[in-house]
């Protein structure tokens, strides 16, 4: 009889096919890659110590918003908040987060989705530390019974059985609703053992600003006994989120009732604080968006 610590979360399932061959060969071969790999961890581990049960993003997009229909790996939007629900109420509150601290300054290559940072010392030799601290940070949160009041059946077939706690089949399309997101400005302080490495770094940073490649960001310098370079935001990023609801085995399959051939799903609200056996679930959709391939500011294709 299955257990709840057996519990095999519904991502799982998918994250294979999230990630094609070419990706992951790619990635081996590429020492570049590699440290974006190391970094994405190292991210991941010191994020969610500041803030658990929450999925990192990476500052990938601005386009994310509560409500809105996601695929898994949180690169195609299926469905808009707006469309699906419209007249959401939606809770914002004033939040705030630690600072992370990552080695190496081709760390930068990754906080910044520049490529030729990180491939520039793909060994990070360069003796550095990089600090990234969060201002004007906020949660945005929506209640589960807002949402199903506010669905449009009609409009948004998709999220009829998340909201209606369906059953669904391991065949089925695994979306993922933007249930709560962080949002804020990342200040990232880059401190050099030299003043050398400093006004070099300096210089590429202010030619990569002037050409629009990292153009949301400001950056300002403290060559003193610090020898530091700061980078902000211009504007708020999305930082992290949690999915309102997610699939979870169903309890015919829990008791042992069930087909192995037919497993199936139910979708269930999230709530790791009551249920924490579902804390497994951000393991998988951390896979699922970190092995995405990666966009690059500086590079009109993905690599």
């Amino acid at each position: 009889m299955a257990t709840l610590k057996n519990v095999l979360l519904l991502f799982s399932a998918v994250i294979f096919v999230l990630v094609s061959a070419a990706e992951r060969t790619y990635a081996q071969s590429s020492s570049g890659l590699d440290l974006l790999d190391e970094y994405k961890a190292q991210y991941t581990t010191y994020f969610n110590k500041l803030k658990p049960d929450v999925v990192p993003l990476y500052g990938r997009s601005s386009n994310y918003r509560v409500g809105d229909i996601w695929d898994s790996s949180m690169t195609r939007l299926l469905d808009g908040a707006d469309r699906c629900f419209p007249g959401l109420a939606i809770r914002v509150n004033e939040d705030s987060l630690g600072t992370i601290t990552l080695k190496r300054d081709a760390s930068l290559g990754f906080l910044l989705r520049v490529r030729r940072l990180l491939s520039a010392s793909p060994s990070g030799e360069t003796e550095s530390t990089v600090s990234i601290g969060f201002t004007d940070v906020t949660e945005e949160r929506l209640l589960e019974a807002d949402l199903a009041r506010s669905l449009n059946q009609a409009a948004c077939p998709l999220a009829i059985p998340i909201v209606r706690h369906e059953i669904i089949n391991q065949t089925e399309i695994i979306p993922v609703i933007i249930g709560r997101l962080y949002r804020g400005k990342r200040r990232i302080t880059i401190t050099y053992a030299d003043k050398a490495s400093a006004e070099a770094k300096l210089s590429e940073l202010t030619a990569l600003a002037t050409t629009g490649v990292a153009a949301d960001i400001g950056i300002k310098t403290a060559f003193g006994l610090e020898r530091s370079i700061v980078v902000v935001d211009n504007r708020t990023v999305p930082l992290a989120f949690a999915p309102a609801l997610i699939p979870v085995l169903a309890a015919s399959v829990l008791q042992g009732e069930a087909n192995v051939d037919e497993v199936q799903y139910q979708w269930t609200p999230f709530d790791p604080a009551q249920q924490p056996s579902q804390t497994g679930v951000l393991s998988d959709l951390n896979t699922a968006i970190a092995d995405r391939t990666w966009s690059w500011a500086d590079e009109k294709s993905d690599p």
